[in-house]
């Protein structure tokens, strides 16, 4: 499962906030054994994949589209300045006919004015992200341990708790989900606090590079996935962030704001996943009788 973005319109990233402050510890990651680690953490994954369908909650979803603006006066010195703004209010939940699992959006309000519109579509958006939930059992889980190689970088303590920080790669590429990323592991229950993935190893991130490099950029792509609402000892998405920076650092760029852009800003999305209600329940939750549960 991986990260979305949409198809250059923009495009499919599959599965999964802002930057979290991170103390390291005094712990040389040599001296620790990885095996034990990556065996509880699949441990976690499957705990999870049981409960990630008792949910449903609301998604917070804004986007913010930068870009240089020609004018008549500045026609050779075009600013780079905010070019549209989008924000949805969406009712989520994961859906299993027993075979699959879909998700199910209601939109309730586009920017800050009331819809009401069932099965609503992401896939125009610059980005999205699909079935965050399962973002740490798409790498970590028991069934895909042997794909990947797995790499000990250090401890860090995020929001309070110590993690391990683990870097993986696939011993080949695999398509039709993220090949690259890194966790934070927590050392004591060994749940999945943050996920970052690599931006090229995301499906569609060859669209973006081309429509970059046409205009003498490069793009980095910063993707990351916060779980942070927790239940009964799973962690639940709170939050994911993506920063499309253009970087012009290889070669000079014709746009300019006062000095020459080196990089800039192409684009931010925002999701925060709130106003979580649990249920224990095979079928469809009553959504005026759930309790809410944080």
């Amino acid at each position: 499962m991986g990260l979305i973005l949409s198809h250059l319109t923009i495009l499919n990233l599959t599965a999964f906030s802002i930057f979290i402050s991170l103390i390291p510890i005094q712990t040389s990651a040599a001296e620790i054994d990885l095996k034990p680690i990556l065996f509880k953490a699949a441990d976690y994954c499957e705990k999870l994949e049981n409960a990630a369908l008792n949910f449903v909650c609301s998604e917070h979803f804004q986007e913010e589209i930068y870009g240089p603006k020609r004018t008549i006066e500045n026609e050779l010195n075009p600013r780079i300045q905010l070019l549209g703004k989008k924000s949805f209010l969406i009712d989520y939940q994961l859906i299993s006919d027993g075979e699959t699992i879909q998700e199910r959006r209601t939109l309730i309000e586009e920017d800050g004015k009331s819809k009401k519109i069932s099965n609503f579509e992401m896939n125009n958006r610059r980005f999205y992200s699909m079935k965050s939930v399962y973002g740490p059992i798409s790498i970590l889980g028991k069934q895909w341990l042997n794909f990947y190689k797995y790499r000990l970088l250090k401890k860090e303590v995020v929001e309070g708790r110590p993690t391990y920080v683990i870097e993986c790669e696939p011993r080949e590429e695999i398509s039709g989900k993220p090949n690259y990323g890194k966790f934070w592991i927590d050392v004591e229950d060994f749940s999945i606090l943050r996920m970052e993935v690599k931006d090229s190893s995301l499906a569609g991130y060859e669209a973006i590079y081309d429509a970059a490099v046409k205009d003498g950029f490069k793009p980095i792509i910063r993707t990351v996935h916060e779980y942070g609402v927790i239940k009964e000892g799973v962690r639940y998405p709170s939050k994911t962030t993506y920063e499309e920076i253009w970087s012009s650092r290889w070669k000079r760029s014709e746009y300019f704001d006062g000095n020459n852009v080196r990089s800039y800003l192409k684009s931010k999305t925002v999701i925060d996943y709130k106003e979580y209600r649990f249920f224990q329940t095979e079928t469809e939750p009553d959504y005026a009788q759930t309790q809410v549960e944080q």
